[in-house]
């Protein structure tokens, strides 16, 4: 599953670099401010002075366009903050190590990329954040960040990607995620996030392409409002132990889906068209394993003819239908149909067959 977050956030931070928020270009007076508050959040650093060493001011320059991990525009504005750390498990030491407490945000208004990744980054994500009001992406991952998603995160209204995963966060996702409205990917992944798997008010108008919210402790159900997320190429809600009841019928309209990803859940019922529509023609990869799914329609699943992974071990045992139509189950991998088995052959009488815990009829 990494190579899929990896690859929708490489595609969607591609796109939104190409995206520009318009702000006024910052004067001398402002880059001197962005270079005070970089070199502030600096002095606050454990390991600043070696791995931040191009960061001084020299006497006939207030720009920190030279320095390392920065990215300026023509004008001289810092538009981009890119410190991508070298950390392992093993070695503690390695990249930055402090909080995000002494950065000032404000003093960057023109800042469109913030990447902090694979550092040794502790605290709370500060309200301050709110201040990087022409921010496009945001990704600060694989840290040791806390405490809650900050609401003020819904005043970044250019914001496209927001990655905030394999951290520590806990809480709520919170309402304002719904002021987002030119978000594509929102990636999650492997906190201690709780409550519902989205505001209801996130999905209204969503231009969402990636919803990555797995290994958390989310609970409840799927809400309906998520098929009004129209652009939804991929879904991944897996291992939050918590979720549950079926699938609601409003995943259908996701047309454009081509990764439904929940495993190690407790979702049951049934698995047929009514949830994945009559035309599911875009979906390549369906992972439901360790659920508690009872009935699945092979022929519903598979009608679009692009399926090539189809992952369901360990739920309930399996009534799996196809209505005249020979099911190929690869038992290696689970799938209904391999990626060179497109088509189905027409069976005239009707057979059955277990396989593992399954149990095919057609």
């Amino acid at each position: 599953m990494k190579h899929l977050h990896l690859h929708f956030l490489l595609l969607l931070s591609c796109i939104s670099l190409l995206r520009c928020a318009v702000v006024p270009a910052a004067d001398d007076g402002g880059r001197r401010r962005e270079s005070r508050a970089l070199l502030k959040w600096k002095a606050s650093l454990s390991g600043g002075d070696t791995y931040l060493s191009s960061w001084t001011t020299p006497a006939n320059s207030s720009s920190p366009c030279s320095w390392d991990f920065i990215t300026c525009d023509s004008a001289g504005d810092v538009t981009g903050l890119n410190i991508t750390g070298t950390f392992a498990s093993q070695d503690l030491d390695a990249g930055l190590r402090g909080t995000l407490a002494a950065l000032d945000f404000s003093a960057f208004p023109r800042l469109q990329t913030l990447q902090l990744s694979q550092n040794n980054l502790y605290g709370a994500i500060p309200e301050g954040i709110g201040n990087l009001t022409g921010l496009v992406s945001l990704n600060i991952s694989f840290d040791f960040l806390t405490g809650p998603i900050p609401r003020s995160i819904g005043q970044l209204e250019h914001l496209s990607v927001l990655a905030l995963q394999f951290l520590l966060l806990q809480g709520r996702i919170p309402d304002e995620i719904g002021n987002l409205t030119s978000l594509q990917v929102l990636e999650l992944t492997h906190n201690a996030l709780t409550g519902s798997v989205i505001p209801p008010a996130a999905a209204s108008g969503s231009r969402l392409t990636w919803l990555g919210l797995s290994q958390n402790s989310l609970s409840g159900g799927i809400p309906l409002e998520i098929g009004n997320m129209s652009e939804l190429r991929g879904i991944d809600l897996g291992y939050n132990i918590n979720l549950e009841g079926p699938l609601p019928n409003t995943l259908s309209r996701l047309g454009k889906l081509r990764y439904l990803l929940l495993s190690n859940n407790r979702f049951g019922g049934d698995l047929d068209s009514s949830q994945l529509g009559s035309n599911n023609s875009n979906l390549l990869q369906i992972d439901v394993e360790s659920n508690d799914f009872t009935r699945v329609s092979a022929r519903s699943i598979c009608a679009g003819g692009a399926l090539e992974d189809f992952k369901g071990n360990s739920n309930s045992p399996w009534q799996v239908l196809s209505s005249g139509t020979t099911v190929f189950l690869e038992t290696s991998a689970n799938c209904l149909a391999s990626s060179r088995s497109r088509s189905f052959r027409r069976s005239t009488s009707a057979k059955t067959s277990s396989v593992g815990r399954f149990h095919l009829s057609w």
